[in-house]
């Protein structure tokens, strides 16, 4: 273990000279003079983001990590887990909402229960000011840092349409594991009709097979991928059907 708890998945060395090489040209097109006012309002937002990050960035950087930037911690092809009591400090705090993004990006990673705890807890704050984007953000990490402990949860997180795109990847997450209250759980998912694609294909990772009059609903889907995935799911189904015979 080095670098304040690492788990050496690469180099360290050398993906911190990749991560460091891509914040090096960021910092260089920041410096540069703005072309408009646009830019130049963009350049300040950035600026103030890095200056409100830089007391979690001292704080990573005293236990070992060799980060310039807050950012560069979801992009390290690198765990630390002696990083995760800092980041969740710090995202249970009022930061600004591109500072929190950067926590959520560095805990999508399998750093387990706290992680877990402080993102849902984040989730649950912040849901109805989310963009879709940062709402799956959340839900990525959540799957990421997900066990079957907190299968329960997640079945209520993919019951309530409230949690919007955060259910996606834990969707795909529970399907994998499957179960009577997860089939179910997809069942509904996919009758609010939010994520089709992402529902049917949680459905046939589960094995769901008594869902399927619902899947057929989507057949005619004007979405390809998703009548794709309707045919993939019919024709699982059909194979083990025959191979029960």
């Amino acid at each position: 273990m080095r670098g304040g708890g690492t788990t050496k998945l690469h180099d360290e060395t050398t993906e911190w000279e990749r991560v460091h090489s891509w914040t090096k040209s960021a910092l260089d097109r920041l410096a540069a003079e703005p072309t408009s006012e646009a830019e130049r309002l963009q350049k300040f937002a950035v600026a103030e983001n890095e200056r409100q990050a830089k007391p979690i960035v001292r704080d990573l950087q005293s236990i070992g990590i060799p980060l310039w930037d807050l950012g560069e911690l979801g992009n390290v092809r690198l765990l630390y887990p002696a990083a995760v009591p800092i980041l969740v400090k710090y995202l249970a705090q009022a930061v600004p909402n591109d500072v929190a993004m950067s926590i959520v990006h560095a805990l999508a990673k399998p750093y387990g229960r706290a992680a877990f705890d402080a993102l849902f807890a984040f989730l649950e704050r912040h849901v109805k000011e989310m963009s879709s984007v940062q709402l799956f953000s959340v839900g990525n990490a959540l799957s990421e840092n997900a066990s079957r402990l907190e299968l329960p949860l997640i079945v209520k997180i993919l019951r309530n349409p409230t949690y919007s795109l955060a259910r996606e990847p834990l969707a795909l997450k529970a399907g994998r594991w499957g179960g009577k209250d997860v089939d179910q759980a997809l069942t509904e998912y996919l009758r609010d009709g939010e994520s089709q694609w992402t529902a049917i294909r949680a459905l046939r990772l589960a094995r769901n097979w008594s869902a399927v009059e619902d899947v057929r609903g989507y057949a005619t889907s004007n979405s390809s991928e998703v009548r794709k995935e309707v045919k993939k799911y019919l024709e699982a189904r059909e194979n083990r059907m025959l191979r029960k015979d």
